[in-house]
């Protein structure tokens, strides 16, 4: 009877032990919180980065008297350079640069490649003195050219990096460079000096075209 009662007051400790412990239950999944302005963060479609050339708002003209944007080069990839039509040292020296990067691409890049002219002259490179510049050096469709006022010239020039004085006897000195755009209108490349060898602008061309 001793012993009956022994295990009756262990048994009933055991349970009262073992119903006051508090339910265990499995932790809560850890979420990921992710701050609105992480650096991780994709951008948002259809967002223009700040050092694309989508953000110069300004009007232009082309050479054949039509409105032109930046945004116009959208989805293009480009190759650029600032030049003024009746310069006579650096200026040519360009455009054989520019020539000699189209005609040293392959077809297939060719024929999607676009290329632009910024004048820095607007004074005197109208529209109409554009068209015969394109004439005069046999540019094909595949060539823009255009001009704008004095301020958005200044704007276009300070966006890309090129250096402009005007001289007091006419004319410009300027720093001589080819630009390759993106579709985004970001520059990818830059040829810098004049007579360069164009190897590393064509595969920079040719990346973007991927």
């Amino acid at each position: 009877m001793k012993t009956t009662t022994i295990a009756s007051v262990i048994l009933y400790t055991m349970l009262a032990a073992s119903c006051s412990q508090a339910p265990v239950t499995a932790p809560a999944a850890k979420q990921e919180v992710r701050s609105c302005c992480s650096k991780n963060n994709a951008p948002a479609a259809g967002a223009v980065s700040d050092e694309s050339l989508f953000n110069i708002t300004s009007n232009w003209t082309t050479q054949y008297g039509t409105p032109f944007v930046t945004t116009d080069l959208s989805g293009k990839v480009t190759v650029a350079a600032m030049i003024f039509t009746s310069c006579q040292s650096a200026c040519p020296r360009i455009m054989a640069d520019l020539k000699n990067i189209s005609t040293s691409l392959n077809a297939a890049d060719r024929a999607r490649t676009h290329f632009l002219l910024i004048t820095m002259d607007p004074a005197n490179d109208t529209p109409e003195r554009l068209k015969a510049f394109m004439k005069e050096h046999q540019l094909d469709s595949m060539w823009t050219l255009v001009c704008a006022s004095d301020d958005a010239t200044a704007e276009m020039a300070n966006v890309l990096g090129v250096r402009i004085k005007k001289l007091s006897g006419g004319g410009f000195d300027h720093s001589n460079t080819v630009y390759v755009l993106g579709k985004d209108g970001v520059i990818s490349h830059r040829q810098d000096g004049l007579g360069q060898d164009p190897a590393g602008t064509l595969q920079a061309i040719h990346t973007l075209l991927q």
